[in-house]
């Protein structure tokens, strides 16, 4: 198996355990309110940002910022099975494995293409 594949598989699985952890601390819990289990979100944000940094933190602010939108409208986004975070979590999950397992290689292949044709 190639080093590439073992970091995606590595990569995917630290983004599926991040969310499990989250489910299973807050989601899910039922002795919990909603206001903390909303500001628990938190948490699974910030390690979501450090896995898909710097693209995440991007993605971190537009979404709050439609989240905030929709809110601001009167359309509410959590319930009791919190499909907000899954969104949150999937688009994390998407720009992060495109950044780091499509973009910077081909960015790092054009420096180093680059870097040929000036010798």
């Amino acid at each position: 198996m190639s080093t590439k594949r073992i970091l995606q598989i590595a990569w995917l699985l630290s983004c599926v355990a991040a969310v499990a952890w989250w489910y299973v601390t807050y989601g899910i819990r039922s002795d919990l309110g909603g206001a903390l289990k909303a500001e628990s979100q938190i948490y699974l944000i910030v390690i979501m940002v450090v896995i898909t940094f710097p693209i995440g933190l991007v993605w971190a602010y537009v979404t709050g910022l439609i989240t905030y939108g929709l809110e601001a409208t009167g359309i509410g986004t959590v319930s009791a099975w919190h499909p907000d975070v899954l969104l949150w979590w999937l688009g994390f999950v998407v720009v992060g494995y495109v950044q780091w397992f499509k973009l910077i290689p081909r960015i790092v292949e054009a420096i180093r293409t680059w870097g040929r044709r000036q010798d």
